[in-house]
């Protein structure tokens, strides 16, 4: 259990996966599942589960997460991608114009 815990504590400090959900599950004690909860778990499952469960669970907290995403990356007023997004977006365009070397254009209206 030692190193998931380590993987899920790797994973949560990668931006681009904060909102990936990382369920554990195992026929571990109450300690172990304490243990993946601190370090950034969404959810502990205990073995033998019903394979339908399982899938309902990931279903349930894969829509949670992408809900919470939506709320990260989005301003509750317009709906618009919020700045860090919009600048996060810029920088990938232009890297890959630059791969590909392409020109970007890239216009920002304020009303």
């Amino acid at each position: 259990m030692q190193g998931q815990c380590e993987l899920a504590q790797l994973i949560r400090q990668i931006p681009e996966f904060l909102s990936l959900p990382i369920v554990y599950l195992s026929s571990e004690s109450n300690q172990a599942q304490f243990s993946a909860l601190r370090v950034g778990a969404d959810g502990f499952l205990t073995k033998p589960i019903d394979p339908a469960r399982l899938v309902s669970e990931v279903l349930l907290r894969t829509e949670r997460m992408e809900a919470i995403r939506t709320l990260m990356i989005r301003d509750s007023l317009t709906g618009l991608l919020n700045h860090t997004t919009i600048l996060s977006a810029l920088k990938s365009a232009i890297e890959s114009a630059k791969r590909r070397n392409e020109p970007v254009c890239f216009a920002m209206l304020d009303g």
